[in-house]
């Protein structure tokens, strides 16, 4: 089965439209470092051809679905340092397998299926720098509470995570935090009058806005929001 719709970033290498299966062939050739998905990877045949590639950077799937068993397989990627995993509801066992990826330094999934258990399970991660998750699962205090303990995060997107004020101020112990973005947190603008106090130089976007009081209106490092 020959997978159309799969577009690597590197269009000088593969032609655009490029099915995964060449995707994975141009990385095992040393052509390419990686595969970009724009329609779902429906053959669990292609899924298997991905295991255990070597000199893959970049992965990413913009329709999805990658769920626990696919994660097995993600798992096996040790060279990626950026994963996107949109419309796949990975849970905590799929988070479990992700935390193997120990060079991974952005990881975008944004419509997880994780509870706190599988959150915390990416604080062994030593160099991830950039986060974008949500998930209907996730007690958002808890959840800030171990955000904080990520040794490298810069960048942070929550998706209707309910964190509140105390998440929030939760968050302030993140002392390498720079961009924070957060949609339907459900935070007060007195705490967040407090947590600019607490970190100045973070830049701030509420609901797809800047906060008005964000004093870093052009950050460099904002968090991809699509």
């Amino acid at each position: 089965m020959m997978l159309a719709g799969c577009q690597p970033s590197d269009t000088s290498i593969l032609e655009r439209g490029a099915s995964v299966r060449e995707q994975i062939r141009g990385v095992n050739a040393g052509t390419t470092d990686t595969i970009d998905c724009d329609e779902p990877i429906r053959s669990q045949a292609d899924w298997e051809l991905l295991r255990g590639v070597k000199q893959i950077r970049s992965f990413t799937l913009r329709e999805g679905i990658a769920g626990d068993r696919e994660a097995s397989i993600i798992g096996s990627l040790t060279s990626l340092e950026q994963l996107s995993l949109r419309h796949s509801p990975l849970g905590d066992d799929g988070f479990r397998e992700i935390a193997s990826l120990q060079a991974l330094v952005a990881l975008n999934i944004p419509q997880a299926d994780c509870t706190e258990r599988g959150l915390e399970s990416l604080s062994s991660l030593p160099h991830l720098q950039s986060l974008r998750l949500g998930s209907s699962r996730l007690d958002g205090l808890r959840a800030c509470e171990i955000l904080a303990t990520f040794p490298a995060l810069k960048s942070l997107h929550l998706i209707d995570i309910h964190i509140k004020d105390q998440g929030l101020l939760s968050l302030s112990q993140c002392k390498k935090l720079r961009s924070l973005y957060l949609d339907n947190a459900g935070v007060s603008q007195e705490a967040w009058g407090e947590y600019i106090i607490r970190q100045p130089l973070v830049h701030v976007h509420i609901d797809q806005a800047h906060h008005d009081r964000d004093p870093i209106k052009n950050h460099p490092s904002a968090v991809e929001s699509k």
